[in-house]
């Protein structure tokens, strides 16, 4: 890393060389803010503050399962990739999930889901240790109303290989599937 010297009342900027992302890259910033890479390919990471260090999104990037999906287009894989245009949709009416393969258990206390523009009333959040293929799950909530957009919940600390967000069927529901951008797995 190196950086560069300015005149006057100019910041200073850092620079530093990326690659591996589509290649070499120069990229700069300052004040803790990185310019250059699109945001889909920087891992979801909350920037550290006066309440904590950074958190870190456990489940980017990791397996992720589903009960089914409105079409091949829009799988639960989708939801770990990083991208705002890339999302999962189940199929309309039915009971859903999705879960989140972290790999080996890991301790977590917040789940982020960025839902679309279809929603469902409620869902809970399970959890389970089990290997490749859980047949067991635990609650680690309750019934949780959705809302629009980025839902941000806590979790009191748990230890999981496996985090579902699990959907009741909605028979009333409108003619598609509920949306989802992203589901985010903070912890260590």
């Amino acid at each position: 890393m190196s950086e560069s010297q300015n005149t006057g009342n100019e910041s200073r900027r850092r620079f530093l060389k990326v690659t591996g992302i589509g290649g070499p890259a120069l990229l700069s910033g300052g004040a803790g803010f990185v310019t250059g890479i699109p945001a889909m390919a920087q891992p979801r990471q909350a920037i550290a503050d006066e309440h904590g260090p950074a958190e870190i999104d456990i489940a980017f990037h990791r397996a992720a399962y589903q009960s089914g999906s409105a079409d091949d287009d829009h799988t639960a894989h989708l939801t770990t990739d990083g991208s705002s245009v890339t999302f999962w949709e189940s199929k309309p009416h039915n009971e859903a999930w999705i879960a989140v393969d972290l790999g080996s258990p890991r301790l977590f206390e917040r789940i982020v889901l960025r839902w679309g523009e279809t929603y469902p009333g409620r869902f809970r959040i399970q959890t389970s240790g089990e290997g490749l293929h859980p047949q067991t799950w635990r609650d680690v909530t309750g019934d949780i109303a959705a809302t629009q957009e980025v839902q941000s919940i806590p979790i009191s600390k748990a230890n999981a290989r496996h985090v579902r967000l699990s959907i009741p069927a909605a028979p009333n529901a409108g003619e598609r599937g509920y949306i989802l951008y992203s589901f985010e797995v903070y912890g260590d």
